[in-house]
Parts: C-alpha cells; structure tokens; sequence
C-alpha cells in the first residue's frame, strides 16, 4: 500500500499537465477525507460509539468480509475504516459534451488517463467549472457522488454519505469501487465502470443467497433490474435518436428545435410509464436537473458493456478468479482489438439470460 505521501507527490507531479489549483484541491479534498477516518474494529468496541452507527458499521464488516471470501476481491484496508465528513457526497463529478453530440469531453490525468468527467471536493467549484464550460457551448451535467476509489493507492473509507443505505446498496457500492483495484485501464471509461458494475451486479447475486430470505431477496432485486431496464431503454431510444439527429445534414436551429423536441418526448414518456405503474417515483430524480447530452455519458458509461461482462463470467464458468483473469487479458489489449472484443462479447449475450444462468447455477451448487 503506497503511503498518502507517495499519493500526494504523483498528484502534484501532474499539476505540469494541468492547472496546479485543481490539483491542488484534489490533494486537499482527499487528504480531508482521510483526516476523519477511524477504524471500524475500534468503533465497534468502542463504547461511546452510538448504537445505530454500530449496527450499520457491523453491516459493512459483513459485506467487507463477504466481498474478499466470496467475490475474491482484494483482500486490503480499504473499506476497514470510517470517516464523517459531514456532507452528503465526497466529490462532485463534471460530465460534458459538445451542444450537438453525444462524445463526451475527456480530461487526462498522469494516474488513471483520460477519463470522462472531472471531480472536485467543492459542489461551487465543480458547478463554477460547468458554468465555464456552459459558456463555451457546451452541455454540462454535474453529479454528487458518494464514494470513489483510488485504485488500491490508498485505503478508501467507508464514508457517512453511504452509511445509512440499505444492505443491497452498502453491498454493491463496495463490490463496485473494490473492482476497479482488480482491472482498470487509462483511457477507457465505459471498460472501467461496466467491469466494475458488473461485478457489483453478479456479486450481489452471490450475497442475497447468503440471506435467510434467499429467494425472496433475489427475485425483489432481479425485478429491480429489470425495471431499470425498462427506464435505461427508454433513455437508450432517446440517445439513439440524438445520435442519428446530429448526423444530419441541417441548420442548428433545426438540430436544436429537434433536440428539444426529442427531450420533451422523453419526458412524456417517462411520465406515461410513471401513470401505468412502470417505474417506481424516484425514478423521476433523474430529470430534476436539465436535460442535456451530458446526462447520457453517465449512463453509457456504467451500463453499455455490462452484457459483455455477465457473458464472460458464464465463459469462465462463474468463477470469479477466472473472470478477473479474463477480464485482465482484455484490458491489456490494444483499444481497438479490445473494443471488438467487447462487441463480440456484446453480440453474444443479453443481459438478463446472463443473470439468469448464473442464478441457476448458483442455485444448483447450492450456493448459500
């Protein structure tokens, strides 16, 4: 485990490729969060610690446990400490897009490469810098995020903005930002989130049927799935549409008139699905900021490849050592022979078929 020093002096290193403030505030921010850290074995036996902390703390040792004995994800101090810092998310994420296209704007940075979006410790910072880029023409769409990983740097917290979730959502977050310290690559966004998203989304298969409730916990999380499905399809026919929009050969006030009409259908349409009982009321958080393409890089970004990925653990006959180790392979290969290889991956396997022969699988060994 690098030391926080040895994490300090690269992030400062690439404040040559980019304005030092923002590295600046990068160390800070971390280094803040880090400062409030204690160990969770300590709380747990400590007695002034309050009762309800205890208990869900108790719940993180169980998944932190479950993740490393099970899913065969890094066995580390990451996730083994607690740290209150007092607001609700630990960064806010900045994603942006030219006015009348869907690639998104990519910053790099000497550690993890080009990525997608841009962080900041400080929500008027991060919206400073969308207002910025707003300016520029370009569509913007800022994110509060909960937790994140370095990668295996440093010992990630558990921190207070996910401490009151339920299990189900404790479970995948840590499943998820431990996958990236097993497989992450520079430059490649949607491979790193869909990896990692996939393994939460399996690996939770793997915890619900350690529960008394086994059945009725999977099959409630499945139906889950499959509304998000019903919601992602909708937002997917929608980008399909922009796509196919900024293809054509028109004015930009055509493009934009067409845009808006395009938002406004998807909107309708989501507030029909709402009407008939199709997807639950918080789904209608997504559309309290603005529409914009930003808002479509987020979910291309976690969801695109995850068919990709539940197909290649069937391939490496649901075991977990063997998916990492293929996943691994991929992620060594050049991006053009890696991204055809997703696309096979992509064309062989649908989502849910894939969750479904894992399920069974698990069932017929018994799994527990």
């Amino acid at each position: 485990m690098r030391s926080v020093w040895h994490w300090v002096g690269i992030t400062a290193f690439c404040a040559g490729c980019s304005p030092a403030n923002y590295y600046a505030q990068s160390v800070e921010g971390h280094l803040g969060v880090l400062s409030h850290q204690e160990s969770i074995d300590e709380l747990l036996h400590d007695l002034h610690t309050p009762p309800a902390l205890k208990q869900k703390l108790t719940r993180v040792v169980a998944v932190r446990d479950f993740a490393s004995k099970t899913l065969g994800l890094p066995d580390n101090d990451s996730y083994r400490t607690y740290s209150d810092i007092k607001r609700n998310y630990v960064v806010w994420n900045v994603f942006a897009t030219p006015r009348y296209s869907l690639a998104p704007i990519k910053w790099c940075f000497m550690v993890v490469g080009c990525v997608n979006y841009r962080g900041y410790y400080s929500e008027s910072e991060a919206r400073e810098f969308a207002r910025a880029l707003e300016k520029e023409g370009n569509d913007v769409y800022v994110d509060g995020v909960p937790a994140y990983s370095t990668l295996g740097w440093l010992a990630d917290p558990v921190l207070n903005t996910m401490i009151d979730w339920s299990d189900t959502q404790i479970a995948s977050l840590i499943f998820h930002e431990l996958a990236h310290q097993v497989v992450f690559i520079k430059d490649d966004t949607e491979f790193n989130e869909s990896f990692a998203t996939a393994v939460a989304r399996i690996g939770l298969l793997y915890w619900l049927r350690n529960r008394p409730d086994a059945d009725a916990a999977t099959e409630r999380y499945l139906a889950g799935l499959e509304t998000r499905q019903e919601f992602l399809g909708m937002l997917n026919h929608t980008r399909a549409a922009l796509q196919d929009l900024y293809a054509l050969p028109l004015t930009q006030e055509e493009i934009e008139s067409a845009k808006q009409l395009a938002f406004r259908h998807l909107r309708e349409g989501f507030d029909e699905m709402q009407k008939q009982g199709v997807l639950p009321a918080h789904y209608a958080d997504w559309f309290k900021q603005p529409l914009s393409n930003a808002r479509f890089v987020v979910t291309s970004a976690y969801e695109d490849h995850i068919p990709a990925f539940t197909e290649l653990f069937a391939r490496s006959g649901y075991r977990w050592s063997e998916f990492y180790r293929q996943a691994a392979k991929l992620s060594r290969l050049d991006a053009p022979l890696r991204h055809e290889k997703m696309r096979q991956l992509q064309y062989a396997a649908k989502l849910f078929p894939s969750f479904a022969r894992s399920l069974e699988v698990m069932k017929t060994a018994g799994v527990r």
